[in-house]
């Protein structure tokens, strides 16, 4: 069994900077945008695929409350 010294994930996010898809400065404005409002959002989804998952997980959500 593999053990984890804490900094496996530090180094996934480190060797992932800079690589992110997408325009960083529309995402730092939308994040402010969204944080300053006067109701902000309870749940903020940033990023096409992050929208698909979430959509996705609802998805099967809403079947498993059909069956």
């Amino acid at each position: 069994m593999r053990q984890s010294n804490g900094w496996q994930g530090r180094d996934t996010l480190l060797a992932a900077h800079g690589k992110q898809r997408g325009d960083p400065m529309r995402g730092a404005k939308a994040i402010t945008t969204a944080i300053e409002a006067n109701q902000p959002p309870l749940h903020f989804v940033i990023g096409g695929d992050t929208f698909d998952l979430i959509r996705k997980k609802v998805a099967n959500m809403q079947q498993d409350l059909d069956t």
